[in-house]
């Protein structure tokens, strides 16, 4: 289990670009790994039945941010990747020839900021009910508004995975790993984004990662809990956190990707995890998608 992703459509998953990072630049890759959609109960060994919720599928595509670059394993500016699936593969691996999924209760697509799926410019106000969007404004200028309410005020979000379960244990090896067998979810806490640039800088400096930088293309969190230690881990990259926002006309919810899991030390022990902001590459996302 390299990591994990989210469902766009029932073509596409979104991902980190470290994931596979060490994968895509050798001939024939793509026949190596599965994406698997569905999983709330992960298999643990090679012959045990895989439940009817989960499917299988080869990769028909990828696509990293043509900007990313992380040859020194520090770097995690454009953290960002597309996964186009491609056939859908049995239990025993067999090719049955569907190239797309079928949503249903266990399978569904996330809903993205900047895109009016979820929160409506009906929604954007501030905290005296005054509209932050203005006549004359660009699609980008009103995702910025957009990127603030979701990211603004210590927001809590959800972090949802099968990753590393012993934040005591480091370095995290393939000996040392251990995945949780079910999908777990965790309750973060947004930093403010000076908070994030020094955090960033002690990790640098005190734990000798050079050239991580932290940029306006990330935020960072805390545990959700004082009182415990939560955070993202091995097995979560490339994972979504989400944030609830309600329909002020309905009451309705639902749940909105702000970040992509993209890098963390001693998964929360000493620091925050560091997140790729989804609002920043909306249009990249759906030019290539939609393409």
């Amino acid at each position: 289990m390299l990591g994990a992703g989210s469902i766009l459509n029932k073509k596409w998953i979104l991902t980190a670009a470290h994931v596979l990072n060490d994968a895509w630049m050798y001939p024939g890759w793509l026949e190596q790994y599965v994406v698997s959609v569905g999983i709330f109960t992960r298999p643990t060994f090679l012959n045990e039945n895989v439940t009817s919720t989960i499917k299988m599928y080869s990769i028909g595509d990828y696509i990293p941010h043509e900007e990313y670059s992380n040859e020194e394993g520090n770097n995690f500016e454009h953290d960002i990747a597309l996964i186009k699936l491609g056939p859908e593969f049995n239990s025993k691996m067999e090719a049955m020839g569907a190239d797309q999924l079928t949503f249903g209760y266990y399978i569904c697509p996330v809903c993205l900021p900047c895109t009016g799926t979820c929160l409506t410019e009906k929604q954007l106000v501030d905290e005296d009910g005054i509209s932050l969007i203005r006549e004359g404004m660009s699609e980008s200028q009103k995702c910025l508004e957009e990127e603030k309410l979701y990211l603004d005020n210590d927001a809590q979000i959800v972090l949802t995975g099968f990753g590393h379960m012993n934040s005591s244990v480091f370095p995290v090896t393939r000996r040392t790993f251990n995945p949780s067998r079910n999908l777990r979810q965790a309750l973060l806490q947004i930093e403010r984004q000076r908070t994030c640039e020094q955090r960033a800088d002690e990790i640098r400096f005190n734990e000798d990662f050079g050239t991580f930088t932290f940029t306006d293309n990330m935020f960072c969190c805390k545990s959700g809990d004082s009182n415990k230690i939560i955070g993202a881990c091995r097995g979560d990259d490339g994972g979504p956190v989400v944030r609830e926002v309600k329909s002020v006309e309905t009451g309705d919810a639902c749940w909105v990707q702000v970040g992509i899991v993209s890098f963390g030390y001693r998964c929360g022990l000493n620091y925050p995890g560091y997140y790729t902001n989804v609002a920043r590459y909306i249009p990249r996302i759906q030019s290539k998608t939609e393409a």
